[in-house]
């Protein structure tokens, strides 16, 4: 009898222990969990990507650098793609992740990016890294960002064969269509 009761005993003090496990442990984050990949409709085909391993601020200009001396962000991710309107017009699009500590930050640097004269972060074009070389520049003819809780998503796109006019509807449409990339992009491993 003495060792049913010890036995009963150890039995409830680990039931006890994981209902008390159960009830402090760290509550899993779904705001950072990425949402599943959205249906595309263009083929965006990679041509480069790379992490940010200089920090935002390094990558930035004007405000936005400014932003960035008082809020460096946790992760950056700087990526170009290339796909192909249904007339064929070839397109080159940048799609740029920026990973804030929390939601208000990301509110903040999205409003920061959509306005005039702020400044941005480099593309990598931009940059003049590795392979871009003849591309297009991405002047902002075609320029879309949004925050998916604390991910802020900037994408720009422009032509490879033709002059990029100013808020092209078509490449409007293929940029916003890019932002479906953020989270893919930024939790993809290099």
């Amino acid at each position: 009898m003495g060792w049913a009761l010890r036995g009963l005993g150890l039995l409830a003090i680990s039931v006890l222990s994981g209902l008390i496990w159960l009830w402090l442990k760290p509550a899993d984050d779904e705001a950072d969990a990425p949402p599943p990949a959205p249906p595309m409709r263009y083929d965006f085909t990679p041509i480069r990507r790379e992490e940010g391993f200089q920090g935002c601020q390094q990558v930035s200009t004007n405000r936005i650098r400014e932003y960035f001396r008082n809020q460096e962000c946790e992760h950056l991710t700087r990526a170009l793609y290339s796909t192909r309107l249904p007339n064929g017009d070839r397109v080159l699009t940048s799609v740029i992740t920026v990973l804030m500590p929390d939601a208000a930050s990301a509110q903040r640097l999205n409003e920061l990016t959509t306005k005039d004269g702020t400044g941005n972060i480099r593309d990598l074009v931009d940059d003049g890294r590795d392979g871009t070389k003849g591309m297009p520049k991405l002047d902002d003819d075609a320029y879309a960002s949004g925050r998916q809780d604390r991910l802020v998503v900037i994408g720009d796109s422009a032509y490879f064969d033709k002059s990029t006019p100013n808020k092209d509807p078509a490449l409007l449409d293929v940029t916003n269509e890019a932002l479906k990339l953020g989270w893919p992009q930024d939790r993809s491993p290099q």
